[in-house]
């Protein structure tokens, strides 16, 4: 058999042979593994409570943001299972593989390319928006109405199911560095809601965020937080807009890199990420260990799909895991790093909690469920 002599690790695979393990489909494959997939981006897809593990469809690559990790099908496959070049080339050369061209498997179809991104209708009124945030999130009314005179963040319309039914949303926006909306993302104006996610279109380079005048940037995950972190700097004396604050909607470095482009000035960075063990990680186990948990009921292993291999979920903590990667990244790029955890999962936790603590303010009047809707017939 003819072999490579790019290096040792490839001498038992000819480059054909890599190139086409390498072009395994890797939105298939992460499907196998247990990842939920999805689009959120134009090209990029999200696998759910993985810390920032996305998918590229046009070049069949994906980077894990918690942990650094890039590459394509191979290095995907090393990663997971914890193994080396040879037996990742293996596996997908091999049966274990077929999957792809098996039709009882799940076939993960992409959506349509995404349009330009169009913000979400404004309601007649904010008041529900900003009873949410004020009184059952717990952030400074101060704060609130500046993103809202700011036009960073407003009530909106979002239709479920269509234009069946209609709810009261909070949308935040990030404007590039010409003014134009680049980002939005939606989170329901009422507690027992379940909306939350990016509006099609939105680009997570580009983040929510809150302009500071000292050299120091706090990096949040979620709007929620970035706004609740100014509220703690302000019930404890700090000027709350002194420094800078963003949001990157993931565990992604990507807008941090494009505000500190419009901000030369930043020499110091502070990340503020979550702080629990929502995320899991798929984790190869032997046989004995699967069978031992599911008669124990454990909900949290599985067989992968086609390969037949079992499987766990394992709790992580990615937010503080990728705190302590980018930390280090950005130290040897120069910059003064720290990482500010919270105390609970995360800071708009922390902030509800010290408003209980605190003597108890008047609290805002509900408005209305419809208050500020614009019905569309």
């Amino acid at each position: 058999m003819q072999t490579t002599t790019k290096g040792r690790s490839r001498l038992r695979f000819t480059d054909e042979e890599v190139q086409r393990a390498n072009a395994v489909n890797l939105l298939e494959l992460a499907g196998m593994y247990g990842y939920e997939l999805e689009d959120k981006e134009r090209r990029a897809f999200h696998a759910k409570d993985s810390g920032g593990l996305f998918f590229y469809k046009d070049n069949n690559t994906f980077k894990h943001f918690g942990s650094d990790r890039k590459g394509g099908a191979i290095n995907f496959v090393m990663m997971e299972e914890n193994i080396g070049f040879v037996d990742a080339v293996k596996k997908l050369l091999g049966s274990s593989y077929e999957p792809i061209r098996d039709s009882n498997l799940r076939q993960y179809i992409p959506a349509s390319e995404k349009k330009e991104l169009t913000l979400p209708k404004k309601a007649a009124n904010f008041k529900r928006a900003y009873w949410y945030l004020v009184d059952q999130r717990g952030i400074e009314p101060a704060i609130v109405s500046a993103m809202m005179n700011e036009k960073k963040l407003y009530q909106g319309s979002f239709y479920v199911n269509g234009k069946q039914a209609c709810e009261s949303v909070c949308v935040f926006v990030g404007y590039d560095e010409a003014g134009k909306a680049r980002f939005c993302t939606m989170r329901g104006a009422d507690p027992a809601s379940g909306i939350k996610q990016d509006k099609s279109g939105s680009e997570k380079g580009i983040p929510f965020h809150i302009c500071g005048s000292s050299n120091k940037v706090y990096v949040m995950e979620a709007p929620v937080d970035t706004m609740s972190h100014a509220s703690l700097a302000m019930l404890h004396g700090i000027d709350w807009r002194r420094d800078h604050r963003i949001t990157t909607g993931c565990l992604s470095d990507a807008a941090l890199q494009w505000f500190l482009k419009q901000h030369p000035e930043i020499r110091e960075i502070c990340w503020c990420y979550d702080n629990d063990m929502d995320g899991s990680k798929p984790t190869p186990i032997t046989k004995e260990e699967y069978d031992a948990a599911r008669a124990a009921g454990d909900s949290t292993v599985y067989i992968m799909e086609g390969a037949g291999k079992p499987m766990k979920r394992v709790p992580t903590n990615w937010g503080q895991q990728a705190a302590l990667t980018y930390a280090r990244k950005y130290r040897d790029l120069g910059y003064k790093v720290s990482i500010h955890t919270p105390q609970g999962k995360d800071f708009n936790a922390d902030l509800v909690a010290m408003r209980r603590q605190l003597a108890p303010r008047e609290p805002e009047a509900e408005p209305d469920m419809e208050d500020g809707l614009e019905i569309e017939p």
